[in-house]
């Protein structure tokens, strides 16, 4: 028996419905029009001889769009497959030309909202309000409740047009930048003052410095020579330097912190700025000191002097002083024998010791100053403000003595005036004007 004897029902039955359609060329799957496609279908058997077709159809059914929302029965005929693919990737390739343009786009429109630049006259104007000569009220504010400072100075001075957030943001930035540049020239104090006359030749030298505190393991940061020349020709540097001098903040490292990412200028809430910064004053207040210390590059020197290569690591075993062999477990085995620490280590760790008791002695030291300069202002605070109270007083005393003198003057002129008042009380009232201007 063939095999086209073996055909069940149900492809008998598509045959037959196909070839009695109304509509020449359409196939069932055309012909009811749009409906719920099915990724799951029965397919025909192997020996069917309508499964290449109809199989292909149920995979890829024809998108039937209704002609002005009236007839169901539009269809669109199946291309072969050379057009098909290629009408596909030419709409596929259109569509992806079309997606990163309208994002390009809508990223270039959001770029506009990011915060302004700061330019060196608003940096100048902010610190000079905040640490400048006579601004010890701002300066003094500043140290005591830093955000209510920096909220009046961004409405006295830049008029709410940068936020005290913004403001923050740039004192703390340029804080680090001082500490840094301190850093450097405590370094290069050694090396005398630069003696060139032009731009270029001191630039050069900067840069010379610069490059000797990085290889000494000077805690300098990423400032270059045009930022320090920078600070020392606008004033920035000696204006910090007034304030700050002797302050343990200037020698503590970085707090990373937190900050909302959009620092704009506009008129954001009153949650902080994002970046990792540097608060001085939360600094000085709360972290401990430590300050990068030569005793560690010590230490390095001293370990690749020992030891110039891994190769050539040929340690000698030190006069051992064992400790007693400790009691046998009871699983039988022994605690090993505690290593001797050789006699150089232990002299760099001595030497680690005594560098951090100079440090806390110097941290000390800074602290009796600061709390000796704090005395030393509020003591005279308190006097200035006795002595403007004594002031005000007598002036008070004065003004209201004077205005009774008036007063009774005036009466005593309307006495002598007043015809109808007896003759003692005018005498008592010319006398007293006598007494008065005698």
């Amino acid at each position: 028996m063939d095999s086209s004897a073996h055909i069940d029902p149900y492809t008998n039955s598509l045959k037959s419905q196909g070839s009695t359609s109304k509509f020449p060329g359409v196939t069932l799957n055309q012909g009811v029009g749009p409906r719920a496609y099915q990724n799951t279908f029965r397919s025909s058997p192997v020996n069917s001889p309508i499964s290449t077709q109809s199989e292909l159809q149920l995979a890829n059914p024809p998108q039937s769009t209704s002609h002005n929302g009236h007839s169901p029965l539009r269809f669109s005929m199946p291309l072969p497959n050379g057009e098909q693919e290629s009408a596909g990737k030419r709409k596929q390739d259109s569509n992806l030309g079309e997606g990163p343009s309208k994002r390009k786009r809508e990223g270039e429109d959001a770029d506009d909202s990011g915060a302004k630049h700061w330019t060196d006259e608003e940096k100048g104007i902010l610190f000079n309000w905040l640490m400048g000569p006579g601004q010890d009220e701002h300066w003094n504010a500043l140290r005591a409740a830093k955000n209510s400072a920096l909220r009046e100075c961004a409405s006295e001075v830049f008029d709410n047009k940068k936020s005290y957030q913004a403001l923050k943001g740039c004192f703390e930035r340029n804080f680090d930048v001082f500490r840094r540049i301190y850093a450097f020239q405590t370094f290069s104090a050694q090396m005398g003052t630069i003696a060139a006359k032009t731009d270029g030749d001191r630039i050069r030298e900067y840069e010379r410095r610069l490059l000797d505190a990085r290889k000494n393991g000077c805690d300098i940061g990423n400032i270059n020579a045009r930022m320090v020349d920078q600070w020392h020709r606008t004033g920035w540097y000696q204006l910090f330097l007034s304030r700050w001098e002797g302050d343990p903040a200037v020698y503590a490292r970085p707090v990373p912190r937190k900050f909302n990412r959009a620092r704009s200028d506009g008129d954001p809430g009153d949650g902080e700025d994002d970046s990792t910064s540097f608060d001085p004053l939360v600094t000085m207040a709360s972290n401990s000191y430590r300050e990068r210390t030569p005793a560690l590059s010590l230490i390095t020197q001293f370990q690749g002097e020992r030891n110039p290569s891994p190769a050539a690591m040929d340690i000698e075993p030190p006069v051992a002083q064992r400790s007693e062999p400790a009691k046998p477990s009871k699983d039988g085995l022994e605690n090993p024998p505690s290593l001797a620490v050789p006699p150089g280590v232990m002299k760099a760790c001595l030497q680690l010791l005594q560098t951090h008791c100079q440090q806390g002695s110097q941290k000390l030291e800074f602290l009796r100053k600061r709390e000796d300069r704090e005395d030393r202002e509020s003591r005279e605070r308190r006097e200035f403000e006795k002595a403007r109270n004594e002031r005000e007083a007598a002036e008070w005393d004065l003004k209201k003595q004077s205005a009774d003198t008036t007063m009774k003057s005036k009466l005593a002129t309307d006495i002598l005036a007043n015809p109808a008042i007896d003759a003692a009380t005018k005498q008592a009232a010319g006398d007293y004007l006598k007494r008065l201007f005698s």
